[in-house]
Formats: structure tokens, C-alpha cells, sequence
């Protein structure tokens, strides 16, 4: 097929797509093809040619002249000769094949841990990480008898316990491994170390009689204790009952000022230079002390303070500061009462019998009359004798009689029945329970009070009471502990530290025992001795009357006479008459209306000889 069949038979298929036909091949091919070759139902079409295109050609690139530099002739260091005697490299040796042995692909332990191990992994683990002491302590437990672990089950079982409350138990365990100190070995040291650590840090458990073992302990290891202040001052109370008295204070002045219990080393250092004589340095030591706890009045320790500086006051015949030292005493405080008493005796001592005989009649008042105060009539009566107020003197006298002679014979009678010291230890545990009576087993409950509160007694008490409270707490963890195992150890270990707690509690039910019946004897004889001082004091008073008539019949004046040193000022003072109430802020202040009647003692003897 030519070209001109191929348009004819594309003109006749389609008319749009011929006229869009590009005919330059055509042309190319066929130049004569002209419009008269092509007629078409006598019609003669001439087909529209495309015009031609002239293509350009493509831009011809310059290349630039470049200057080539020529390669520099390379010379060598070595001539061929030199390079070609250089060593010779040995062959490599031939290695030999390596054995390789059977593998055994069996599961083995590469450390081997015992049962024992595993359990004291698990309780440091309670101990030191999850702080679950209870859980400790029941695994402690069944370490403590290892062979291998035991010493260190009791250090970190005793660490447990104190972290729990049970402070007895802590001090026994400590106690039970610090014995094995002197007979130490390179094994056990460092355990010891630890242990010794562990008591200085807790040393408010011990006792005091521990600190003999455990401070020569610190001294062997050389321990740093000189910012522990509750050691330093266990340390010197230690030493002062071995008489020690200059290492104890040289303990006490290591203890900061910013310690919690400086207030009571300092205390505690002012009576051990007033021992040694050293009065002036006491009184020193107390007055700058006791600005610094002036604010906390109901403190034990500050009225101590106030009370032992007062003391000492009298005895220096300072009866003026000692009378304002009294007045500081907290009336919350098992001082006061006693303070009062002494207070007045300064008055007295003084010259200001006004003031003794007021306030010793504000102790005799309803508030007071379940308080045990015989020294008190004592102190009024000789206040009015020397007002040579001798009736209401002799009216005091008898009212001392009336109330504590019979008590008096009560005290000797309960005495003379029980002469063991156990009697003496139920008494005061009946006045506990019963102390809304105003008798126990006979007996004044105001005169079993005063035993009850002592030092010598509370002191012993509080340490069987704090067995009853650790034993109690071992309950409670006992009562929430859940493991079966680990809970027959720790009932185990309970009952053994009931019978534990049983023997010491027996041990200082005995020594609060003879304190009691030593403090009962005391206040017994004191008030024999009160007694016998009526019959004096009624002869004097009884004579000075005697007296005081003669001189009045004899024309004798009474005239005014000077105030006492400590009267108070008129514009600071208030009077009015008593209408059978005291108020309890003002009782060391009060002062008798009953005016000194007493002639000048040298009018009185010449109007007698006449």
C-alpha cells in the first residue's frame, strides 16, 4: 500500500483526524503529491501542510585555556639497591589445630547460698531497705542461734527492736554481744565495732551502771563521742557515783549549749562544784542558765534549776534572793509546795515574820487539806511568836497537835507491822488506785502521796512501767503479724523477753521498795522531831507571854517598829480582809494582818528587872 491509499483511507475514516495529520513524512516521501491527485465524489480536496519548522543548532561551548603545570620528576630516598635488601619476613608458623572439648550445656549454681544466707539476705532486705522491722525481727529470730550468723542476727535483731520501741530488748541483745569484747577476734571486730557504734548512738537505754563496759568499750575503738550529749551526760553520771567528780565534769563541759539536754548538764555541773566546795562558781553557773528556760515554766528541769539555786541561796544566809528565787517555782511542779515551806523559813530568817505566817495560813486553808504539811504549823506558829502574837502562836501549836499526833502514832503502828520493804511498794500501788480515799490501809492518803512522788520511788517505777509498755507493743506486732513461720518465732522470742522483763520489774519493784520504806522512815522521824519541837516551841511561847505581861504591867509602850526587809511596797501591794478564800497565783505573797506587838528588847529587859 502506497501513501495516497493511506490518506485516502484516513480521510474516509475520520475528516477531523486528517485534517490534524502531520503530512510532513508524506512530503518527504512523496514530493509530486499535489491537491489534483486527490478527487473525492467529483469534489477536489487540497490538504492543509503544516508549516515547516527550522530547528536551531545547539549553542557550541568555549573551553577555556587552562596552564597545566608538568608532574615534577619524583625522586626517591632509597636507591633500588637499598630497597631490595631490605629483611626478609619469616614465614608464619603453622598453628595447629585446636582441640575443642564436649560442652556440658547442664544448668549449675555458680554461688552456693545457703538457707541460713538466704534468710539474712532477706531481713537486711525487711531491715535496711523496706524499713519492715517486724518482718526482720521474726527472721532475725531464727538467725540468732546459727552458727554462722549469730552474732550478727543479735546486732541487726537488736537494732530491729529499738526501731520498734522495745528499748529493753535492744539494750539486752547489745549487752549479750559487747560481752564478748574482752575475748575478741579478728572475725568478730568489725561486728563489734558496729555494735559499739549502735550503743553510742542509742546510749538513752542503757543504764546507767552499763557505761563502766560500754565506754571502755569506745575507748578501744576509739570511738568520737564528744557530740553525743546524752552520752557525755550518762558518762559523767557514771563517773560521779565512782567519784569521779573531775573526769564527770570534764564529760558535762563537752556538751553544746544547743543541746537539748544542756540545761540539765549544766545542772548537774553546779552541783558537783558545789560539792567540791566551789559555791561561788554554782551560783554562777545557774544564774546565766536559767534565763535561757525561763520560757517553758511548767519544765522539770527549770524548777529544778530555780529550787537548787534558792537552796543553795539560803545556805549562803542569802535569805533575800532565795526568797525571790521560791517565788519562781511553777505551781505545776511537785516543788512548789515544798518551796513555799522554805520560802517562809527565809522570811523568817529575814526578819519578815508578817509574810512567813500569811503564807503558811494560806496553806492551811480548804484548798491545801489533803496535803501533807506538818513542817508548815511549825513555820506559822514561830512566825506569831516572834509577832509576840503568842495566843494565836499557841493556837497554831495545838491545831499541829490535834492534826498529826494521832498520824503520828498510825505511821509507827503500820511500821512496827511490816518491817520487810514490800508492804511499803503496795501501799503507794493501792494509793494509785484509790486515790479519791482520804485513808490507805489506815494511813493519811496525803502522807502516802508524798511518798508516791518522790525521785527515789519514780525513778524505779518508771522503768517497770516501760517494761509493761514494750511488752505491750510486743503484743501489738504479734496481733498483725501474719507469717506462720516467722510468727512462732516471734511469740518465741516474746515470752522470752516477758520472762525477762518479769525478773528485772521483780528486781526494781524491790529497790522502789526500799526507797519507799527509806523515804517512809524519813518522814516518820521528821515528824517525831516536829513534835518534839511543839512542846519546846509551846514552852517559848508559854514563856515569851509570860514576859510580854510583866513588861505591859510594868507601864511598857509597844511602839511601831521598822518593817522587815522584805515588806513590799504600799503602791505594789493590796490588802483586804480574808473571807475564807486564797487565791492559788498569789499564795507566797500573802502576809498577816497581825501586827509585831513585841517591845525594843532592850526597854523590855530593864522594865523585867524592875
Amino acid at each position: 500500500m502506497n501513501n495516497k491509499m493511506i490518506l485516502l483511507i484516513l480521510f474516509l475514516i475520520s475528516p477531523a483526524a486528517y485534517s490534524q495529520l502531520d503530512l510532513s513524512f508524506v512530503i518527504k516521501t512523496a514530493p509530486t503529491f499535489g491537491p489534483q491527485d486527490l478527487i473525492i465524489n467529483g469534489a477536489q480536496y487540497s490538504p492543509r501542510l503544516p508549516e515547516k519548522k527550522v530547528l536551531l543548532s545547539p549553542v557550541i561551548l568555549k573551553i577555556p585555556n587552562i596552564n597545566l603545570v608538568p608532574v615534577a620528576q619524583v625522586h626517591f630516598s632509597k636507591t633500588a639497591t637499598q630497597i631490595a635488601s631490605a629483611p626478609e619476613v619469616p614465614p608464619l608458623l603453622k598453628i595447629k589445630e585446636p582441640i575443642i572439648n564436649k560442652i556440658d550445656t547442664g544448668i549449675e549454681n555458680i554461688i552456693q547460698i545457703s538457707p541460713d544466707e538466704y534468710k539474712m539476705i532477706q531481713a537486711l532486705i525487711f531491715f535496711e531497705i523496706q524499713k519492715k522491722y517486724d518482718l526482720a525481727l521474726s527472721l532475725f529470730i531464727g538467725l540468732i542461734e546459727s552458727p554462722t550468723y549469730k552474732s550478727q542476727a543479735l546486732l541487726h535483731y537488736a537494732d530491729s527492736a529499738q526501731a520498734l520501741g522495745l528499748s529493753s530488748e535492744y539494750r539486752e541483745k547489745i549487752l549479750r554481744l559487747l560481752e564478748k569484747a574482752p575475748n575478741k577476734t579478728l572475725k568478730i571486730k568489725d561486728l563489734l565495732n558496729a555494735a559499739v557504734t549502735s550503743a553510742v548512738k542509742n546510749v538513752a537505754a542503757f543504764q546507767t551502771a552499763d557505761m563502766s563496759l560500754l565506754n571502755s568499750l569506745v575507748e578501744s575503738f576509739n570511738l568520737d563521742v564528744s557530740k553525743n550529749s546524752t552520752y557525755l551526760y550518762k558518762l559523767a553520771q557514771y563517773l560521779i557515783t565512782q567519784n569521779s567528780l573531775f573526769a564527770a565534769e570534764s564529760a558535762l563541759n563537752q556538751i553544746s549549749s544547743k543541746s537539748e539536754i544542756y540545761a540539765s548538764s549544766v545542772l548537774l555541773s553546779a552541783s558537783l562544784k558545789y560539792r567540791q566546795g566551789q559555791v561561788s562558781d554554782a551560783i554562777n553557773q545557774l544564774e546565766k542558765i536559767i534565763p535561757l528556760v525561763e520560757k517553758n515554766k511548767k519544765n522539770p528541769v527549770r524548777n529544778l534549776l530555780i529550787a537548787t539555786l534558792a537552796r543553795i541561796y539560803f545556805q549562803k544566809a542569802q535569805y533575800k534572793q532565795a526568797y525571790q528565787t521560791y517565788l519562781k517555782i511553777d505551781r505545776s511542779s511537785p516543788l512548789w509546795l515544798p518551796s513555799v515551806i522554805e520560802q517562809a523559813w527565809a522570811q523568817i530568817l529575814v526578819g519578815d515574820h508578817i509574810g512567813a505566817a500569811g503564807n503558811m495560813f494560806s496553806l492551811h486553808t480548804e484548798i491545801f487539806k489533803k496535803a501533807y504539811l506538818p513542817e508548815s504549823y511549825i513555820v506559822r506558829s514561830v512566825g506569831y511568836l516572834n509577832l509576840c502574837q503568842y495566843g494565836d502562836a499557841l493556837h497554831v501549836l495545838t491545831d499541829l497537835d490535834s492534826r498529826f499526833k494521832r498520824t503520828y502514832e498510825k505511821l509507827v503502828k503500820f511500821q512496827s507491822e511490816n518491817i520487810s520493804a514490800p508492804p511499803y511498794y503496795d501501799l503507794v500501788k493501792t494509793w494509785y488506785t484509790q486515790n479519791k480515799s482520804s485513808e490507805i490501809n489506815s494511813l493519811p492518803a496525803s502522807f502516802v502521796a508524798e511518798l508516791a512522788v518522790h525521785p527515789s520511788f519514780t525513778t524505779y517505777q518508771k522503768q517497770i512501767n516501760q517494761h509493761e509498755v514494750e511488752i505491750t507493743k510486743f503484743s501489738q506486732i504479734i496481733t498483725e503479724f501474719s507469717n506462720k513461720e516467722g510468727l512462732d518465732n516471734m511469740k518465741k522470742m516474746r515470752q522470752a523477753a516477758w520472762n525477762r522483763a518479769e525478773n528485772s520489774k521483780a528486781v526494781l519493784r524491790s529497790k522502789a521498795a526500799a526507797a519507799i520504806r527509806a523515804r517512809y522512815d524519813e518522814f516518820t522521824s521528821s515528824l517525831a522531831k516536829l513534835l518534839e519541837q511543839e512542846e519546846i516551841l509551846a514552852y517559848e511561847i508559854y514563856s515569851g507571854a509570860g514576859e510580854h505581861i510583866r513588861y505591859q504591867m510594868a507601864g511598857g509602850k509597844i511602839e511601831d517598829r521598822d518593817p522587815a526587809t522584805l515588806t513590799p511596797e504600799e503602791k505594789k501591794s493590796y490588802k483586804w480582809k480574808f473571807r475564807g478564800e486564797v487565791w492559788e497565783d498569789e499564795i507566797g505573797h500573802y502576809r498577816s494582818s497581825l501586827k509585831n506587838v513585841c517591845a525594843n528588847e532592850s526597854v523590855a529587859k530593864s522594865k523585867g528587872d524592875q
